[in-house]
This record gives structure tokens, C-alpha cells and sequence, in this order.
């Protein structure tokens, strides 16, 4: 290493410009496995803050016809409608409720109430939007910009399409605020009747997150019943136990039977969530293949720099083995010479990837308050040891050629 070393320094300038080609590949392994595990952590914090990773939204099952992607097109299309309000499937009961209960993993199971085409009115300015929801377990409080979930006789507003509309100056002023909530029903016996009922404003979504309003669930079944309505839940809320298993609770609920029919759909948040990361998880890696077009380049580059030095030290090689050196002394001499230019290579690729991470974050920062390269004791272990192993596996044939060098020819070599 101490003779490795030494040479290394007398060929400083061409060792510096292999160890920074090396470099750059390394570095771009580095910063782009820490962008993708930054990255696949804002999708997860962003989705957890806006929707219940646990949560399983069932519906009633419709039956579907054609191919598998036309089947989801015609269920995806069902929950659209469900969760728009429209749906005219028969409501869910408490025998539904009791029933899904019981499959293993479920956690919890509440009705979701949703009312279509609701005004808000608040001295005498009114707001229109195209449904409330009953705030359930499945609700996460990040969805909420301002303020708190809402409790009886609460609701939560959308920021953009009503609390503005009812007070554009200052639409945080409604907080606390007692706003009348009406929209249309039909009683048991299909006669027309109008809902209305006050609440207090507990806070506000953000429209660019999560843009709908929420009302507390007693509040509002107890709305429709003194209208003399039926409350009817379009959707049920489902938590699972945990995160992993909420896709394997969403398929036992679909399977669930009633006189050999199914009876309802099941779709498990979590699955977009997996969706997602898969996505990023595929561009970071045709990133990291990227990389490591550089760094078979890099590896070439220390083939090449090792033969040449074989050659310009034909004569060295012949007195070394004259002075009672063995062929192992000669190879081990020459791997040593390669890896340190791997272990400099893979120090100066993390110096730059540690401050290419603070200037990405600094730059992004702009976007959004977060950590999108997240660079890791693991990725920088891993880096070093692909470095070592490249220089290792680049120097082996020129080391075994050298090696292999008789010292009566190496000694006369020009």
C-alpha cells in the first residue's frame, strides 16, 4: 500500500481526473437513490396527511361486464357516483355495518353520509357545492388547513369554493361562525322536502389537497331526521388494522356473499399509496441505471490506466521480482494502487453528493417545506463498496498480466 501510495502521487494529475470520472458516476448513485427514498417519503406523507393510509371505502357491488380494465372503469365509476352522491344502490344498514365487522382484520366500520348539491349561507351571502361529507374515522385531521375536526353541531368548509365565497375579505373570520347548511331530500314516502340546519365553522380544507366540506355525522343524521329523512349511507368507512394487511381486508370484503351474491366492493387506500411509490421507486432506478452507464465507463478507465502503468513499468516489475519479490507482492501492488484510487473516488463522490443534497433541498425549499434527497449512512456505505469493488475488478487482469511478467524480459524491456 506504502509503494502503491507513492506511485499513485507521481501520477497525480491523471489519477485526479480518473478518480473524478469515477466520482461523478458514484455521485449520481448516491443523490439519485437519496431522491427517490425523499421523494417516496413526501407521496407517503402527503397521502397520510390527506387520507388514512388504513382506510378501505366500500360500496355496493355492481355487476360488470368485458374485459378486466373495463370492469375497473365500471367499478372506479361506481364509487365516482357513490361519492358524488348520486348513487341509487340500496343504502347500507347496520346489519352491513355488523357484518363487515367481523371479517378478520377490520378495525372499525362506520356510514359515510354524503349530500349532493349543498348552499351555505352566512349573512346573506351564499356558497354552492356539490356535496358534504359525514367526517368518520377514515377523515385524517390533515386534511384540514385550519382548525379542528368537526364535533356536534360542527362543520369544516372548503377553503377556495365557499368560505371565500362567503367572506372574501377574510375567510378565516368564519372561524367559530355559525353558517346554515341546506340541500334537497326526499322523505320515506318520495315527497321532495328541503334540509336545514345551522353549525358552527371548526375549520377550513384546502382545495388544492383535499376540497370538500365535512360535517359531523350526528349533526347531520340528526338534520335529516327531525325533515322527517331517512339518513342513508351511500358508503361505508372501514379502518383496517394496520396498513399492510388493508389490501388482503379489502378483497375478504369483497368476497363476502349473501345467498351466493356479492354484496359489496372494497378498495383499499393503501393500494394507490403502493401505486405511487411503485412509480417513483421504477424512475429512481432508471436513474440509478443511468449511473451506472457512468460507472462501467469509470471502470474502463481504470482498466485502461492499470495496463498502462503495467507497461510503463515493465522495468520496476523485472527488479522487484530480481529482488526476491513474489508474483502476489507484484499483483497485490497494483490492486492496492487501484483501490486507493477507489477509495478517493468514493470520498470525493460523497463530499458532492452530501452538498448537492443541501443545494437540492435549499432550491426546492421554494416548492414545498420538505427533504426531497434524503441521503443515507447506508447509500454512502454502498457507494464505497461498489467503488472498491470496481477498482478491484478493473485491476485484476492488468495485476495478474503484470504478475505473470518474466523478470529476465521485464528487466531488459525498453
Amino acid at each position: 500500500m506504502k509503494d502503491a501510495y507513492k506511485h499513485f502521487k507521481y501520477h497525480k494529475g491523471r489519477n485526479a481526473l480518473i478518480i473524478a470520472g469515477t466520482a461523478i458516476g458514484l455521485f449520481s448513485v448516491i443523490l439519485f437513490s437519496g431522491l427517490g427514498t425523499g421523494v417516496n417519503k413526501y407521496v407517503d406523507n402527503q397521502v397520510n396527511s390527506l387520507v388514512n393510509p388504513t382506510a378501505i371505502t366500500v360500496t355496493r357491488h355492481v355487476k360488470t361486464s368485458g374485459n378486466q380494465q373495463q370492469q375497473q372503469q365500471q367499478q372506479q365509476q361506481s364509487l365516482l357516483s357513490a361519492a358524488s352522491g348520486g348513487s341509487t344502490s340500496k343504502p347500507f344498514t347496520n346489519k352491513d355495518v355488523q357484518k363487515i365487522k367481523k371479517v378478520a382484520g377490520v378495525k372499525s366500520v362506520q356510514k359515510l353520509y354524503i349530500e349532493p348539491n349543498v348552499s351555505f349561507k352566512y349573512q346573506g351571502k351564499t356558497a354552492t357545492a356539490s356535496s358534504v361529507y359525514s367526517w368518520t374515522k377514515a377523515s385524517t385531521k390533515g386534511s384540514i388547513k385550519k382548525g379542528h375536526a368537526p364535533k356536534m353541531g360542527e362543520v369544516v368548509l372548503e377553503k377556495g369554493t365557499v368560505a371565500k365565497q362567503l367572506k372574501s375579505k377574510d375567510y378565516q373570520k368564519l372561524l367559530g361562525k355559525t353558517v346554515t347548511i341546506t340541500f334537497a331530500a326526499k322523505k320515506a314516502n318520495g315527497q321532495a322536502t328541503t334540509v336545514h340546519f345551522k353549525a358552527k365553522v371548526a375549520g377550513f380544507t384546502d382545495n388544492s389537497k383535499s376540497p370538500m366540506n365535512y360535517v359531523n355525522a350526528k349533526t347531520l343524521t340528526k338534520a335529516l331526521q327531525q325533515a322527517d329523512v331517512t339518513p342513508n349511507a351511500s358508503m361505508l368507512a372501514v379502518n383496517a388494522t394496520s396498513m399492510n394487511n388493508s389490501k388482503q381486508v379489502a378483497k375478504r370484503i369483497s368476497k363476502l356473499k349473501v345467498n351466493g351474491t356479492k354484496q359489496y366492493s372494497a378498495v383499499a387506500i393503501s393500494g394507490m399509496i403502493s401505486q405511487v411509490q411503485t412509480y417513483v421507486t421504477l424512475i429512481s432506478r432508471v436513474l440509478q441505471g443511468i449511473a451506472a452507464i457512468s460507472l462501467l465507463v469509470s471502470a474502463l478507465m481504470i482498466i485502461v490506466t492499470m495496463y498502462m502503468s503495467v507497461a510503463e513499468r515493465t522495468r520496476e516489475i523485472g527488479i522487484l521480482r530480481a529482488l526476491g519479490e513474489s508474483k502476489r507482492d507484484v499483483r497485490n501492488l497494483f490492486i492496492s494502487e487501484s483501490l486507493i484510487i477507489g477509495t478517493f473516488s468514493a470520498i470525493v463522490a460523497t463530499i458532492v453528493a452530501l452538498l448537492g443534497e443541501w443545494g437540492a433541498n435549499a432550491a426546492l425549499s421554494r416548492v414545498a417545506n420538505f427533504s426531497f434527497v434524503q441521503i443515507s449512512v447506508s447509500n454512502i456505505i454502498v457507494v464505497f463498496i461498489i467503488a472498491l469493488v470496481i477498482s478491484l475488478l478493473a485491476a485484476y487482469l492488468p495485476a495478474r498480466h503484470a504478475a505473470r511478467l518474466n523478470p529476465i524480459d521485464a528487466l531488459s524491456a525498453d
